[in-house]
């Protein structure tokens, strides 16, 4: 199936402008959700824009080195330090999921495989990917994963903005601020 380059020029511009109104609203994941849902609209709309798995893999490789590099070695301290609650803490998350995986398929809201894969914790790529390798609803699958991303950014932003200190205003970042391909590039 051959997409319309059109078609690719219409999610940029959407994308774009979507990360413009998230940024305009001060949210601080506005490069992952503007993009993620211009994407989902796109999908929903019958209009997917497929690209190659070799494509797709870089691009996932590239991301996790982005995380990567951002994390701090004194993160790791922290962790050792703290090792039951990080310990408790992901446990009862796997927990919690699994839990609501079994009430979604126990109580017939959704297929077993489907529920089980869409409320599962972790990379919602890597389950939207194995769902598809059991027979899950990808789609389906992919909205519950990508949906609790969305939400757990959206709250992240009103906590934040309770509890946080306010940051004077010269010192407020954009995410376009944030990104500099050259310097990050370079020390990769």
């Amino acid at each position: 199936m051959k997409i319309p380059p059109l078609r690719w020029l219409w999610l940029i511009l959407f994308s774009a402008l979507a990360v413009l109104g998230l940024e305009s609203l001060k949210l601080p994941a506005a490069l992952l959700l503007g993009p993620m849902a211009v994407a989902i609209i796109f999908a929903s709309r019958d209009k997917p824009l497929v690209i190659s798995r070799t494509l797709f893999w870089l691009a996932q490789g590239v991301v996790g080195c982005m995380i990567a590099r951002t994390i701090p070695a004194s993160v790791f301290v922290e962790m050792a330090k703290n090792w039951p609650l990080f310990i408790f803490s992901i446990f009862s998350v796997i927990v919690a999921s699994a839990f609501l995986g079994w009430v979604l398929t126990r109580w017939k809201i959704l297929p077993g495989s489907t529920a089980i894969w869409g409320s599962s914790p972790g990379a919602a790529t890597a389950m939207t990917l194995m769902a598809e390798s059991y027979g899950a609803d990808v789609r389906l699958v992919a909205f519950m994963q990508y949906l609790r991303v969305v939400i757990v950014a959206v709250a992240a932003t009103v906590i934040s903005r309770i509890w946080a200190p306010e940051v004077p205003q010269g010192n407020v970042v954009s995410s376009f601020h944030l990104i500099q391909p050259v310097a990050w590039g370079i020390s990769v």
